[in-house]
């Protein structure tokens, strides 16, 4: 019974939901059977850990029906009953917290009885909380459309002002709405342009032939209302379109800070997300060139919570992401700052190992070598990412310790890894490849007195722009070549 989908769905509620459930199933209006009641009493007293020793077919039949020979059917349909009124209660509690659709539902209603007075009263009262919220995202522009056209179907057959004005805002809400899913689609399959499974033809076929420029340079002519939340779905589009349009990056930027009350939380991280997936591309391609931009962004988000938008957690990678940032940037408390301050966010499944992650980064920046390599060995998630930054840490550190056995066959099984590891990207496979072959070189001229083979090697990794820790790797031959340069003077002297 551990199992069962019943125990899952009671598991899933809060303790005031709990309380809610039996306040709801003891209401004659949703007419639960007195013996579903006493089921859900018996199973309510193990919550939450519900233990099977506690909750088996058996001990609940007996509780139910004492000294009664088991009946497996006969609780099995008592289940069936509790699960469909545990699935009604969920459908009701979220509608109590949908005022949107209880609003639309209500218009439906007064328009069905005929009370075409009240049902007015209502519509004048929504339609002006409506125009006094600037925001436009998704689930408004539904509402929107959802209320003009409950207005509209019950004025059609007066053929008022009222239906005219109605249908035109319910047309105008319904086509923006569109044309934001199209767009953010449009993006979605440009950014996954391998999977070719799941696409949708219709879509596709519409912005094909749909004149997007000169649709868009007229928003201004559609007034305030939509104008501004069009061009934000437009600069998305031209952001994922061309990954080096930094305009429309900086247009996107200019305009989510001067008209930021127009935008919901959601519209907001949906657009910061695809602004760092820009940040990522350029700081690939170009050796960190929107470092900044990006850290301020993923800052943005940690402060305003914009994450809770998408789930209770922070997502591991935004985590390895920002982490990574911050450390590039030499921005170690911002580390131990996000390890204090969200760690609450962080999900059972990863939070152990992703503060060991955090430690080993800030212990090295702190030339804390050892105690750098114990937080990594203490490092046992299993994502090939994360693997890949201890495993280029480790590297790092047997250099400083002057470790170079350690190192070179670190290297061996490091590169072998990469080699074979088919969820790493092929541009940072190659990058790291490269770290791996320029810290051998590095580690092979540290006790031999070469100047010249230095600055060659020097040279390599300045011209190269897919290499992994570019700058540890030449401050490294910087520190080198002044040892060096003191060698030398102190034999001349």
């Amino acid at each position: 019974m551990k199992n069962s989908r019943l125990i899952k769905i009671l598991k899933s509620f809060s303790r005031e939901e709990i309380k809610a459930f039996e306040k709801f199933l003891r209401s004659p209006f949703f007419n639960c059977p007195k013996f579903v009641l006493r089921l859900f009493l018996i199973l309510k007293k193990h919550y939450p850990e519900f233990k099977e020793k506690n909750i088996s077919g058996e001990k609940l039949f007996q509780k139910l029906y004492g000294g009664r020979k088991f009946n497996g059917l006969l609780l099995r349909r008592m289940f069936s009953d509790l699960i469909r009124l545990s699935e009604e209660f969920m459908r009701y509690s979220n509608f109590k917290q949908n005022k949107t659709f209880q609003d639309v539902c209500l218009l439906n209603e007064l328009s069905k009885r005929d009370l075409d007075r009240i049902l007015l009263l209502k519509y004048n009262a929504i339609t002006k909380e409506i125009e006094s919220d600037p925001v436009s995202d998704p689930n408004s522009l539904h509402f929107q459309f959802l209320i003009h056209t409950e207005m509209k179907n019950s004025r059609t057959n007066l053929r008022d002002d009222l239906m005219n004005k109605s249908y035109t805002e319910s047309i105008d809400a319904v086509s923006v709405l569109y044309l934001r899913i199209l767009f953010f689609y449009i993006s979605h399959i440009i950014t996954f342009h391998t999977e070719k499974k799941y696409i949708s033809k219709i879509a596709v076929e519409f912005y094909n032939h749909f004149n997007k420029s000169g649709f868009i340079n007229g928003v201004d002519s559609f007034g305030e209302k939509y104008s501004v939340y069009l061009k934000m779905i437009n600069y998305i589009l031209l952001i994922i379109e061309d990954k080096n349009d930094a305009d429309s990056f900086n247009s996107l930027k200019k305009l989510l800070r001067t008209n930021s009350k127009r935008f919901s939380r959601y519209e907001r991280i949906s657009c910061f997300a695809v602004m760092l997936r820009f940040c990522s591309y350029q700081n690939l391609k170009y050796n960190n060139l929107f470092s900044v931009e990006s850290f301020e962004i993923y800052t943005t988000i940690l402060n305003e919570k914009l994450f809770l938008e998408y789930s209770p957690f922070l997502q591991l990678s935004f985590c390895r992401n920002y982490i990574i940032r911050c450390i590039s940037l030499r921005k170690l408390n911002n580390v131990k700052k996000f390890i204090r301050e969200y760690n609450e966010y962080f999900s059972q499944e990863y939070k152990k190992h992703l503060n060991y992650y955090c430690r080993s980064l800030i212990s090295f920046e702190e030339k804390k070598f050892e105690r750098s390599l114990s937080f990594i060995s203490k490092f046992e998630l299993d994502n090939a990412v994360f693997k890949k930054d201890l495993r280029i840490l480790k590297i790092k550190i047997f250099y400083e310790l002057n470790y170079p056995d350690s190192l070179f066959s670190e290297s061996d099984s490091f590169r072998h890894f990469i080699s074979s590891n088919i969820t790493i990207e092929p541009a940072i496979k190659n990058k790291t490849k490269n770290f791996i072959k320029y810290a051998a070189a590095l580690s092979k001229l540290k006790d031999i007195h070469s100047k010249n083979d230095l600055l060659i090697l020097k040279n390599k990794i300045e011209n190269d722009n897919k290499v992994s820790e570019k700058k540890w790797l030449l401050d490294k031959i910087k520190e080198q070549l002044r040892i060096k340069n003191l060698k030398r003077y102190k034999l001349q002297v």
